[in-house]
């Protein structure tokens, strides 16, 4: 062409314009699983609590089902096809609205635990045996009450689990040991007055708890009590807001995220207390938060339904949302990255369980 120059741009720099307008296209149009599966119940009945967590070797998720009076089980099922390979159900006695509650996976891949109405129960992970006292169950003697109040955690050796549960005027964590002495008691907190309890968290290295009281009545917030644990438990107190419904923490232990009814997420320093951002994404309750194993992302989902985006994540540095997507159309209830942070998981309104890639999820991340 006559008085015109071709324009030859560098390789690499078509690449990054290449990479950036499919993470935008990922971003903003409708994304496709590696893999689909039901897990929900017949009746199509929304699941009330539930809690999916892939195995350390990403090649099984662990799933509960709290289907109200209908069903209640912990499932283990193949990343792959969805096939179900182990499960252990609930009686009907042990069933409550919001149960069951929240579950875990040893770090070894061994054994899956799940709290259930008095119960706490353990299944083995195929092709693992059961080596659990109590015969795989264990009474707790106590009815949690809500949905994100009784919660289990697997501590780092696998050698036993740390459980939150709430009494009649006091809210305690300790932990159950697979040992000769089990049970021990690390930290029993009095609420606010006039206050239920709305979530709870504890950090991968079991050295903070956090807790969320919220008012009953007034429309004040009561804060978030960040608790670092030990011999002598202190408590730093993090800025609350109005109706908060989950939270999270980083790997580490430093950031604490919490999630709202109104569809936005704000993180805090857990060390110094102060706020670090505030990030708006759907117009419904964020039910589920879930760090990547780096800590450089969180994927953050909603209950926004009717084909709204309901899945977004975000880059904590510097900041910015790489993915935001329709993950079910009936919403999203809970969401985890495998151990190796290629994939993330999860549970849509009604029993659909969804595994992603994540490569064109988490933008262009160079650590």
């Amino acid at each position: 062409m006559k008085g015109r120059l071709p324009i030859r741009l560098p390789r690499i720099l078509l690449l990054m314009i290449a990479v950036s307008w499919h993470a935008r296209v990922w971003a903003d149009e409708p994304a496709t699983p590696l893999t689909k599966f039901d897990v929900g119940s017949e009746k199509k009945i929304n699941n009330a609590a539930p809690w999916i967590q892939f195995t350390p070797d990403g090649k099984h998720l662990a799933v509960s089902h709290a289907h109200l009076h209908v069903s209640a089980a912990l499932t283990i099922h193949k990343v792959t096809d969805g096939q179900e390979v182990a499960r252990v159900a609930t009686g009907r006695e042990d069933q409550l609205l919001f149960t069951p509650d929240h579950g875990a996976v040893s770090p070894d891949g061994k054994w899956a635990a799940l709290v259930a109405g008095r119960k706490l129960r353990f299944l083995a992970i195929p092709p693992h045996k059961l080596a659990i006292p109590a015969g795989g169950t264990i009474d707790l003697g106590v009815t949690p009450v809500g949905s994100d109040c009784t919660r289990v955690w697997a501590d780092a050796k696998g050698q036993g689990v740390y459980l939150s549960k709430v009494g009649l005027d006091h809210f305690e964590l300790f932990r159950y040991g697979f040992e000769e002495n089990p049970v021990k008691s690390l930290l029993k907190i009095v609420p606010p007055a006039d206050s239920g309890l709305v979530a709870t968290a504890l950090d991968p290295q079991a050295n903070r708890l956090a807790v969320v009281f919220q008012p009953r009545r007034s429309e004040q917030p009561n804060g978030i009590e960040c608790w670092s644990l030990g011999d002598k438990p202190v408590k730093t107190m993090l800025e609350g807001s109005m109706y908060m419904s989950t939270i999270q923490f980083s790997p580490d232990g430093k950031i604490l995220f919490v999630g709202h009814n109104d569809g936005s997420v704000i993180w805090h320093d857990t060390v110094t207390g102060k706020k670090i951002d505030r990030q708006p994404l759907g117009q419904y309750t964020v039910t589920s938060l879930a760090f990547h194993p780096k800590g450089t992302h969180v994927a953050c989902a909603t209950l926004d339904p009717k084909g709204a985006k309901n899945l977004f994540v975000i880059q904590l540095n510097p900041v910015q949302v790489t993915a935001q997507f329709v993950a079910d159309k009936d919403g999203v209830s809970a969401a985890c990255f495998s151990h190796d942070g290629t994939r993330l998981a999860t549970y849509g309104g009604y029993g659909g369980i969804a595994i992603w890639d994540t490569k064109m999820l988490l933008g262009d991340v160079k650590k």
